[in-house]
């Protein structure tokens, strides 16, 4: 979908001439989509997966055994330990500096500029992101720590 839409975006801007940056752009976007999603995510997925049907062929895909649940953990990082999921929301609220930190998470495989736009269309139109951010205001304005605070 995100190459889609740059794809258009540049063909309307630069009057239907193809532009290879934006085709490298989706490119690197579709082969790491699960990076980006991971580096974004507010939460880690507790589960245990049956590998008798995973394979090396088609799309990706795994079964459950058990039960799926979502991970968050505390608000704020241990002494000494980097932000991961929601902590990165309420560690920081400087958007370059979140930005830096998802780089570290996400390895060599994502590029900053498409981790910008998907981070700024996050805080633009995701609701847990505007919760994340009250939580932080609470937490600074009454000096409270992650242990006192429940969402």
């Amino acid at each position: 979908m995100f190459f889609l839409f740059c794809f258009v975006r540049k063909w309307e801007e630069e009057g239907l001439k193809l532009n290879w940056v934006t085709f490298l752009v989706g490119k690197n976007f579709r082969e790491h989509i699960r990076t980006y999603n991971n580096v974004l995510s507010f939460c880690s997925l507790g589960v245990e997966i049956d590998e008798s049907v995973t394979g090396q062929r088609g799309v990706y895909t795994f079964r459950i055994k058990g039960a799926l649940c979502h991970k968050i953990g505390s608000l704020l990082p241990a002494e000494g330990e980097q932000p991961k999921f929601a902590q990165i929301y309420i560690a920081d609220s400087d958007p370059s500096q979140q930005i830096q930190q998802r780089l570290q998470h996400g390895g060599d495989n994502i590029v900053e500029s498409i981790l910008r736009d998907l981070q700024m269309m996050m805080h633009r139109d995701n609701p847990y992101y505007a919760i994340y951010k009250t939580a932080k205001e609470r937490m600074s304005r009454y000096r409270l720590s992650a242990q006192s605070y429940h969402l």
